[in-house]
Formats: C-alpha cells, sequence, structure tokens
C-alpha cells in the first residue's frame, strides 16, 4: 500500500471505461483514527483501506478499517451517502466495530457485507498473523454483537491455507 491510505470510488457505465478516482474517506477523518494528525513514533498515520460498499434501505455505506490512532491496531468505520457523492462519516470519533479483542494481533481488515432478507452480514478477516473469518448479524447497521472468538467461522482452514484463512471478498450475485 501506499501510505497513508484513503478510500476512493471510481464509476463507470460500461466496466471498460472508468472515472478518476474520487476519495470519499480521506486520510484524515476524524479523532479517534490514525491520520488525525499527530505522528507517534513508530506508528504514522495508516489511513482507511479495504472500503466495501454496501447499499442498504435507500442509502449506500462504505465500510472501512483503518488504525486506531497512536496504535497499529485496525478496527472498522463506516460513512454514508444519499447520492454516492458526498459522504458523511458515521464514525470520526469511535468505531462503528471495536476489535478490542484482537489487539494483541493487529485488529481486524477485509471487511465485507450482505443484505439478507430484515438483517445485514457482516465478515472480516481477525488478527494478521494467523488470520481467521468472523461473522456477525445485525438488524441496525450501526449495532454489532462482540466481536471475539465466538464469532470466527470454523472449518475455513484446509491443507492449502492451513495457517490462516482470510482477506475474504464477499460478493452478493443471487439477484443478478
Amino acid at each position: 500500500y501506499p501510505w497513508p491510505g484513503a478510500v476512493a470510488v471510481a464509476e463507470s457505465d460500461d466496466l471498460l471505461h472508468w472515472s478518476e478516482p474520487r476519495v470519499v474517506v480521506p486520510t484524515c477523518h476524524g479523532s479517534y483514527w490514525s491520520g488525525s494528525g499527530e505522528l507517534y513514533g513508530e506508528n504514522p498515520p495508516h489511513g482507511p483501506i479495504d472500503g466495501f460498499l454496501v447499499q442498504w434501505q435507500g442509502k449506500y455505506y462504505m465500510l472501512y478499517t483503518d488504525a486506531q490512532k497512536g496504535t497499529t491496531t485496525q478496527h472498522l468505520g463506516i460513512a454514508v451517502s444519499d447520492d454516492m457523492q458526498k459522504f458523511t462519516d458515521l464514525t470520526p470519533d469511535e468505531p462503528l466495530l471495536d476489535s478490542d479483542f484482537y489487539n494483541y494481533n493487529k485488529g481486524i481488515e477485509n471487511v465485507s457485507m450482505v443484505v439478507d432478507g430484515d438483517k445485514l452480514v457482516l465478515f472480516c478477516s481477525v488478527g494478521m498473523a494467523g488470520q481467521r473469518i468472523a461473522m456477525l448479524t445485525s438488524k441496525d447497521i450501526m449495532s454489532w454483537g462482540k466481536l471475539d472468538n465466538t464469532a470466527e467461522v470454523s472449518g475455513l482452514q484446509q491443507q492449502w491455507s492451513k495457517y490462516a484463512a482470510c482477506a475474504q471478498f464477499v460478493a452478493d450475485w443471487r439477484d443478478i
């Protein structure tokens, strides 16, 4: 990654020709996050990464991960837009999903979400070394259960990935 990060959106009508990327979650986006101004010795600003866009209840939500200011531990943030043009960060001063259980292992990344009927299903990689996949559900995009080892999805590690099951990307193709 080129550090510090930012989350951008590019648009296309034909999947061949794309607009210039437009930053929707900038490096500096709130007091809780690493890009909020100060450098902390070995922990320079990280900036938001791993943007994931989901449409829900008539709005567009951009999920992202970023490091907590002064640490290298990544947490989950969220921004919202009515029109895909202007996004408002809903989590400038605290994370949407706190990954404290995984702080010893640098938190979470690679967030994906699908809408399943009246609930949302969130997937993310937890921990950095020996990553695992966790899954949580919610009926309110701002309220989630506890992210700890009880949320981890079992049975994903295969011989070819016996040390880590990580970097998932979930696409919902049911309505296509």
